[in-house]
Order: C-alpha cells, then sequence, then structure tokens
C-alpha cells in the first residue's frame, strides 16, 4: 500500500505524532509500498509560510525544515505529473483547494491511500 500524506498529517506526523489518531499513525506504519509527500505539500508550505499562515500547526515550518525532516522520516517527495493535471480538469467541484485538489488527482492516478482529516476530500475518495 502506497500513502499520500495531506500537508497536515505530514507536518504533524514529523513535527508532533501525538496529534496523529492512532488509526493514522497506523496506516503510516503499514504503509509497505512507501509514504510519500507531494510536491504540492511544499508548495502549500512555502506559499502559507509566505503569508504568515502556519496550517493551523503552533509550528511553522520552512520548506527546507520541512523537507529535511520529511527524509529523516523516510517520507518520499512526490513529483507532479501531467497525468495528473489530466486528471484535476476531470475532478468535480466539490472542494475548491487547488493544493487539496492537486493532492486528490495524485492519489487517484497512483493508486495511492490519501491520509487525511478533510470531510470536503473525503468527498472524492468514498
Amino acid at each position: 500500500m502506497k500513502v499520500l500524506l495531506d500537508t497536515h498529517i505530514a507536518i504533524w506526523a514529523v513535527s508532533d505524532p501525538t496529534r496523529l489518531f492512532q488509526t493514522e499513525r497506523d496506516v503510516i506504519s503499514r504503509a509497505n509500498s512507501g509514504v510519500y509527500i507531494s510536491v504540492v505539500s511544499l508548495c502549500e508550505i512555502a506559499i502559507k509560510r509566505t503569508q504568515r499562515r502556519s496550517l493551523n500547526d503552533p509550528i511553522s515550518l520552512h520548506v527546507e525544515e520541512a523537507v529535511g525532516l520529511f527524509n529523516d522520516a523516510n517520507f518520499e517527495i512526490f513529483p507532479l505529473l501531467p497525468a495528473h493535471t489530466i486528471e484535476l480538469q476531470r475532478l468535480p467541484l466539490l472542494h475548491k483547494d487547488p493544493f487539496d485538489r492537486l493532492l486528490i488527482s495524485q492519489s487517484r492516478v497512483e493508486d495511492m491511500v490519501l491520509l487525511t482529516r478533510d470531510r470536503l476530500i473525503r468527498n472524492y475518495l468514498n
């Protein structure tokens, strides 16, 4: 099973794992085909950092810090590919956040489990 982490889950996993539910920790530990962080999440971190936002997290990471923490956790950085953008234009507009829509597209094209708490994202996964 390949697991793609939503940006919030990814940040919590490396900065404050106690914020993760036990079920989320279990999914990450059982990901025998890898745990992935999308380059889309890195863009989201960078943009929200520039906007002085911290993803509702007490720790406001710089992208360089995030990449280092993700590497230390053996999470793989996953690129954005043309096939993901083709899937993006096929998605119904149930969620307006472009970062989340790109993560949904990636998870669908790559047959990854998208680990998230975002209820709007879950509408695409059911």
